[in-house]
């Protein structure tokens, strides 16, 4: 679970500049169902001059204080245990359908692609077994050889390729699992793909967005704390090529 946090300051007049300290700050807890996925909190704040209680937040919510997602220009208490939730998880996972919606976008059966991919880690197993399909030849440049036994045992069953597990490598593509980077040779020059942005999910998701919170936080923090784990099936609509945004379907290698 985790919490979406909205805070009101009470107005400033004359009234309130006189008596807001007699005026007791509100905090109005509500739990919001989530289709298929883990509920979340929604805490509305009504604050004077003081701001935010760190003391009352947690009170509120628990541990959930320090998974909060608000607006970016709310102050948040200093206290230990109230921070704000940001993590990269599924937006390497929707950067990793979308370089494999380029890929499929401009495969073509008689001209397969050779393919390399960093994954120093093996971090992204499944998503090298994935790129496969639409590989030529297949490179892993890993740390961490062992980790990818049972992928490349997947990868010759469904395929045939016999991935080369080395410390460097080369390909028409190579991608970095590790910066989500990937880059295509086309001719004498390269395609740098990065960055992506724009994206959409299901009405039942979309609806359950709050006014003026990061919209990629929120679905961030539905799919990794609350298990809706549909919107891992996203791909961004837009990408960074060669640093010029561009729509994911105009993207062509020849």
């Amino acid at each position: 679970m985790f919490c979406v946090l909205s805070v009101e300051s009470r107005e400033k007049n004359l009234f309130n500049f006189l008596f807001g300290r007699f005026v007791k700050d509100s905090y109005e807890l509500a739990t919001v169902p989530v289709l298929k996925g883990a509920p979340f909190y929604m805490l509305k704040a009504r604050v004077g001059a003081k701001g935010l209680s760190g003391d009352k937040i947690i009170q509120c919510v628990g541990k959930c204080a320090a998974k909060l997602i608000t607006t970016p220009n709310t102050v948040l208490p200093s206290e230990d245990g109230i921070g704000r939730f940001k993590s990269e998880l599924l937006y390497n996972k929707m950067m990793d359908n979308t370089f494999i919606e380029i890929i499929k976008t401009n495969y073509r059966k008689n001209n397969p692609f050779s393919v390399c991919i960093i994954d120093k880690q093996a971090s992204d197993t499944d998503f090298v077994c994935r790129a496969a399909q639409y590989a030529s030849k297949l490179t892993v440049v890993t740390d961490n050889k062992s980790a990818y036994s049972g992928a490349c045992e997947e990868i010759m069953s469904v395929t045939g390729l016999c991935p080369g597990l080395q410390s460097g490598g080369d390909g028409d593509i190579v991608i970095n699992c590790d910066k989500k980077v990937m880059t295509v040779k086309t001719g004498n020059d390269y395609i740098n793909i990065a960055c992506g942005t724009d994206f959409t999910v299901p009405q039942a998701y979309r609806a359950l967005l709050p006014c003026e919170v990061d919209r990629y936080d929120f679905y961030s923090a539905l799919y990794e704390l609350c298990g809706v784990f549909a919107l891992g099936a996203a791909a961004f609509e837009s990408v960074e090529a060669n640093g010029k945004k561009m729509s994911v379907c105009d993207v062509h290698f020849t």
